[in-house]
């Protein structure tokens, strides 16, 4: 599991959006499986075959639901 900051993705964030953001992810071909933790602003991507999808393909699907890709961290303890 990899998990990255998201910093416009707040407590505040419609259902809608989080929807949004979840469902790009998702489509990405790679992407297992999505959890939303937006009182952290952060996401956490679990990869088929234990293989990350790269950080551009990860920022061009975050891009498209509205939301900005920010750095990856260290929350469990992929850094």
């Amino acid at each position: 599991m990899n998990s990255y900051s998201i910093p416009n993705l707040s407590a505040g964030s419609t259902v809608e959006d989080q929807t949004r953001l979840r469902g790009a992810l998702m489509a990405t071909p790679g992407v297992s499986f999505v959890t939303l933790s937006p009182s952290r602003s952060e996401i956490s991507i679990t990869f088929r075959m234990n293989s990350p999808v790269g950080d551009d393909v990860l920022a061009r699907a975050i891009e498209s639901s509205g939301f900005a890709l920010g750095e990856r961290t260290g929350r469990w303890g992929n850094r």
